[in-house]
């Protein structure tokens, strides 16, 4: 029920500051890996 109320929360709050409390991640990490296989590990 907790969970819930606090969702609500943040909606009601997003809709009324008209913007989003907590946008969506975006990876920044590394890019792609060398697979080894696992016997050359």
């Amino acid at each position: 029920m907790s969970r819930e109320s606090g969702c609500i929360g943040h909606i009601l709050e997003q809709r009324k500051n008209n913007k989003i409390i907590r946008p969506n991640a975006e990876y920044i990490g590394g890019g792609d890996r060398v697979f080894k296989d696992i016997k050359n590990r």
